[in-house]
């Protein structure tokens, strides 16, 4: 994320937001999210808004099309049409990523993936989901995933926070040692 366009990102934001705050949950900025990501990866897809020759229409037809693809809902319209008359269009994945983190801020949420090995059953999952809530003071959601590289351990991580506890890890900090001793 550029940091000198910061502002920008969270002026288009806060203003999505404001607007559309109670039609969105977790479950849309989980979509959101995962928008973000693809077009991240795909960057070349937004430069088709700023060609010169695409007619309102063509490009009503693509702002459809790319939320359908990306499997948002149909209100992020009026967020393209705003970013593309502005000329910023190219911003909108990270303006995507600010909309969740300020999303989650204000419903005091943290969203954490959890690798584990073994899987780890509702009990275990409910008491760690517990942990993590003391921890933060935040109430948390959470990915699980089975990850066997941890060779029977715990990672929790968010985007300010990792916790893990796995043979995994106590390799990494033997092999550091022995790095470090020579």
């Amino acid at each position: 994320m550029n940091e000198a366009y910061a502002p920008i990102y969270r002026r288009y934001a806060v203003a999505f937001l404001n607007i559309f705050y109670d039609k969105i949950d977790q479950a849309v900025c989980k979509n959101v999210q995962e928008a973000s990501d693809t077009l991240r990866a795909h960057r070349d897809w937004l430069y088709f808004f700023e060609l010169p020759d695409i007619t309102s229409e063509q490009q009503s037809k693509m702002i459809r099309l790319l939320l359908d693809k990306l499997n948002m809902p149909h209100f992020f319209d009026r967020l393209l049409y705003l970013m593309i008359d502005h000329k910023r269009v190219w911003l909108l994945p990270e303006t995507l990523d600010v909309l969740v983190r300020i999303f989650f801020s204000r419903h005091n949420l943290m969203h954490f993936s959890l690798h584990s090995y073994p899987m780890l059953d509702e009990k275990q999952i409910d008491q760690f989901k517990t942990f993590l809530s003391k921890t933060s003071g935040k109430r948390i959601t959470m990915q699980i995933e089975v990850d066997a590289s941890l060779i029977c351990g715990i990672r929790a991580r968010s985007l300010t926070r990792l916790w893990e506890h796995s043979i995994k890890k106590k390799l990494r900090e033997a092999q550091h040692v022995m790095y470090e001793q020579g």
